[in-house]
């Protein structure tokens, strides 16, 4: 299959095409192949070498995915209902999502609903889990609370 792989810490030249193995679920995860891959600031300073726990090169980065189901290993998802072959979904892989197909752990796979484009929700992830970690986590947001959002932009 094929995969986007920073060879060495740099500019976008940096990438590489290369043909990888497919990877393998292990119990509780599923393959899915990749239709649409979230680029954020996570993904610019990983390929930069400046994001904390980013490996050492080689490496195919990408946080944040949209596909489809292709298999379910077995194994305990909690208390979710089973993915199915061929649902819509949107994935939180540790790295390997700039290619083809990623594995990724069950609990973190989310369906999609309908009238959300591979493309839209392969952008919400991550965006998503750092507003709640800063409202809810840093900032101890409590019902009844009030919050003033006064800027909402990225860094293009």
């Amino acid at each position: 299959m094929r995969t986007m792989v920073i060879g060495r810490y740099g500019p976008p030249e940096v990438f590489e095409l290369r043909e990888s193995p497919e990877p393998t679920p292990k119990s509780g995860e599923a393959l899915v192949r990749v239709h649409a891959v979230g680029v954020g600031f996570a993904d610019l300073m990983q390929r930069m070498g400046i994001y904390p726990g980013t490996p050492k090169p080689p490496f195919v980065p990408g946080l944040e995915v949209a596909g489809v189901v292709e298999r379910v290993s077995s194994g305990s998802l909690g208390d979710r209902p089973s993915l199915q072959v061929g649902e819509r979904v949107m994935a939180l892989p540790k790295l390997s999502g700039y290619a083809e197909r990623v594995a990724a752990p069950a609990e973190r796979i989310f369906r999609l609903p309908a009238g959300i484009s591979f493309e839209e929700a392969a952008a919400m992830p991550v965006n998503y889990l750092t507003a709640y970690h800063i409202m809810f986590v840093m900032g101890n947001l409590q019902p009844g609370d009030g919050i003033l959002v006064h800027g909402v932009a990225g860094t293009n």
